[in-house]
């Protein structure tokens, strides 16, 4: 089992995403990641990947993590010394690794979960530095006993000092001799900065002097004693600290057996999430095991990450192991490109990583074996030809039917015509052998040989002979010619020398090899033509259907306003019949007639709206007559109560016209439910109106009390003449949706007061 990572190049794809990786355990599992060897291993690992790409909160985890990935590989060394800094750095870790196992939990990614579960709790650790060690990294004071009566004792010290020094400061001589008022510490003594005649004034010792010399820092001998015992507790005080350090590293390696096997389970899960949020933005497709070989729209690797979108996929097909594949066309076309993609893509997938593009199935090779590129070695003396014969003579011998071969330029840099036989002699013993060989020639005698030889195929790359620019396209079923006489001539060749090569080269070429070679260029050419056709045509495919959408979505607002303009000339209809039977100018029976036509379009127009079916209690419905979301109440028979915008409204099922929006699950919140219900009641007061203007009011009171969870009212029209009490008794009688309206008890009005009820 071999694979040729070198010439493909697998190495430098590497590095690519190891210089957008963050942490340094991932950085470290994926310098070692391997080719898996089962198609199992192989799926697993992609559906690990397809989760943390998913995962889009994975970066919150994904952090430089070089302090821990450094002091952990240190915990085995007996000659390490640890500073309570490290600690922090360790409980920092620990928790971090509690914060992902829980968040993938929450997730419940399954194949990310894996690994996270088999994290050890480190609770009693974290416990145990965090009582002693605070998060700068200073061991506190109530670490031990012992460590809090030191540091009591060297306050109280410093304490005295201080007002030692304060009292020199303030003696009647002091200006005399002290440079500064400060207290400095030297030599861990507190001192004051003195002039040199201070000797003059006060005894104590010299610790230390400025650069210039004229700064004398002087512990005076009132402090000496003091000085002394503050050192020794300085001295207890380090004793102390190194007793709770050597505590907390103690507990720490008494746990290394178990931290090692979590280290390396977060090393790997770190490692997915970082591949998941680097493939997270990118067009990308996992591939799938198959007996068939399908590129469809896949990149090289390194050009789409070097060039992003103007990486230029290729299409490519193999049928089944056996095959052997010949790429022709002139150089700089892309044929190296492609070979290199084909290898290289299939290492990729072999590590269960995704592949850029959009689909692609792989063969199950237990070998790569790649001749691409040039092989000279000075220090084994060797030529170019006789190292790429060393190479292929070892490709040729250790090559079998699970072996994928991959020749550039088969043959070359000898004598054409021995070199072409060799290449033809190679692939006759290859095709012996059930070998699947892909491989880039302009020789037409390895072209002749595939020609008649069954389970061969030819690909050509596309190029524009007209700018001399290359397409990096693959067209199958197409034998490409090398064209170097023309490619000459586009370049500004003397003529004189192309006429005498065109010359030269129709003595070897018969009329039949002409003719396939044009044959073969028109036919490049119809592929070409044929792949700008489809791309229109899949352009105007999807401004279709853009515009499909959005005719729809205006006909769906055409018929809402529709409706909601029927309606109120409804609305008005049925005001115009109450001014009718006041004024006497229209018959019943004429605005009747109308009313119930204008009702009939309604209906109609609603019949055409499509309702939501299947609708269930507290499913969140987007209703197009309103343009907002309901939530769905209560259900009885085909009556439906939802809550419009905190409001209870009662409609009718056929009447729920729009799309069920997909509800978020909210988290369990604890809510203090003090609250009561509001005992208030809704009224209109009317007293004093003219008639007509009273019943426009009443009427949009009414409208706005259907879209509440009111269902009763209270009509205040006062006693009066009674004109405007009978005016909106007739006008409820004839209202669609008063169920009921009657006059109010004494207590509550009497027959100033009508109570409606919808």
């Amino acid at each position: 089992m071999r694979f040729d990572i070198a010439a493909l190049e697998f190495e430098s794809f590497k590095e690519f995403l190891l210089d957008n990786f963050v942490s340094s355990f991932s950085k470290s599992s994926f310098k070692v990641i391997n080719i898996l060897h089962d198609i199992e291993s192989i799926y697993k690992r992609q559906n690990e990947i397809r989760q943390a790409a998913e995962y889009r909160e994975s970066s919150s985890f994904i952090e430089d993590d070089n302090d821990f990935f450094s002091l952990f590989y240190s915990l085995t060394d007996k000659t390490k010394s640890f500073d309570p800094m490290d600690f922090v750095i360790i409980k920092n870790f620990l928790v971090k690794i509690l914060l992902i196992k829980e968040a993938l939990d929450e997730k419940k990614y399954t194949h990310l979960m894996i690994y996270s579960e088999s994290f050890s709790s480190y609770q009693y650790l974290i416990d145990l530095i965090s009582q002693s060690i605070n998060d700068k990294g200073a061991v506190k004071d109530d670490a031990t006993s012992k460590l809090q009566e030191i540091r009591y004792s060297l306050n109280q010290f410093k304490n005295n000092i201080r007002k030692l020094l304060s009292n020199i400061f303030n003696s009647a001589n002091a200006d005399k001799f002290i440079q500064d008022k400060v207290i400095v510490l030297r030599n861990g003594r507190y001192t004051i900065p003195c002039k040199t005649n201070f000797s003059q004034y006060i005894q104590g010792i010299i610790q230390d002097k400025s650069s210039s010399g004229q700064t004398l820092y002087i512990e005076p001998a009132s402090c000496v004693s003091e000085n002394n015992a503050m050192q020794e507790l300085i001295i207890e005080e380090s004793e102390e600290i190194a007793k709770i350090i050597y505590t907390l590293i103690t507990s720490v390696k008494s746990s290394l057996v178990d931290l090692n096997k979590t280290v390396k389970y977060y090393s790997y899960l770190i490692m997915i999430l970082e591949i998941g949020l680097f493939y997270s933005n990118k067009q990308h497709t996992f591939g799938e095991l198959g007996n068939s070989m399908v590129f469809s729209q896949i990149h090289h690797p390194l050009l789409y990450l070097r060039k992003g979108d103007s990486s230029i996929p290729i299409d490519f097909t193999i049928d089944s192991q056996g095959n052997h594949v010949i790429i022709t066309g002139p150089n700089t076309g892309g044929k190296t490109a492609a070979l290199k993609s084909i290898g290289l893509n299939h290492l990729i997938s072999y590590c269960g990583l995704p592949v850029f593009g959009k689909y692609f199935k792989f063969m199950d090779f237990k070998s790569i074996l790649a001749d691409i590129g040039d092989n000279q070695s000075i220090i084994m003396d060797l030529s170019t030809f006789s190292s790429h014969m060393v190479n292929i003579n070892n490709i040729v011998e250790k090559a079998d039917n699970k072996t994928l071969v991959l020749f550039d330029e088969l043959g070359t840099g000898t004598e054409p015509r021995e070199g072409a036989s060799l290449a033809v002699a190679i692939l006759k013993y290859l095709r012996k052998k059930g070998a699947t060989v892909i491989l880039t020639t302009h020789f037409t005698e390895v072209k002749n040989y595939a020609l008649n030889s069954d389970n061969s195929y030819f690909y050509s790359v596309d190029f524009d002979y007209d700018n001399l620019s290359p397409r990096y396209k693959l067209i199958k079923d197409v034998m490409g010619k090398s064209d170097p006489i023309m490619i000459a001539e586009r370049l500004g060749f003397n003529r004189e020398i192309i006429k005498d090569a065109e010359e030269e080269l129709m003595l070897y070429k018969s009329s039949i090899e002409v003719q396939v070679e044009e044959l073969n260029r028109m036919r490049a050419e119809a592929e070409h033509i044929k792949k700008i056709l489809t791309a229109k045509e899949k352009e105007l495919q999807e401004k279709e259907d853009i515009f499909n959408a959005a005719n729809q979505e205006l006909q769906k607002k055409l018929n809402s306003k529709e409706i909601e303009l029927l309606e109120e000339a409804y609305s008005l209809l049925q005001k115009s019949k109450r001014l009718a039977n006041q004024k006497e100018k229209l018959t019943n029976n004429e605005i009747e007639n109308v009313i119930k036509k204008t009702s009939s379009k309604i209906e109609d127009i609603k019949s055409k709206q499509v309702t939501i079916e299947d609708i269930k209690v507290n499913d969140i419905i987007f209703l197009d007559k309103y343009n907002s979301q309901v939530k769905i109440l209560d259900i009885s028979g085909n009556n439906v109560t939802v809550d419009l915008n905190g409001m209870k409204m009662k409609m009718k099922k056929n009447d729920i016209v729009g799309h069920k929006v997909e509800q978020v699950k909210p988290k369990t919140v604890k809510i203090n439910n003090n609250t009561s219900k509001s005992s208030s009641k809704r009224e209109i007061v009317l007293v004093g109106r003219r008639v007509e203007e009273a019943l426009d009011l009443l009427e949009k009171f009414i409208d706005d009390l259907l879209l509440t969870s009111y269902d009763k009212a209270y009509i205040v029209h006062g006693r009066g003449s009674g004109q405007l009490k009978k005016a909106i008794h007739e006008y409820l009688r004839m209202h669609p949706k008063a169920v009921k309206y009657y006059l109010a008890e004494n207590n509550e009005g009497g027959n100033a007061v009508t109570i409606i009820e919808l």
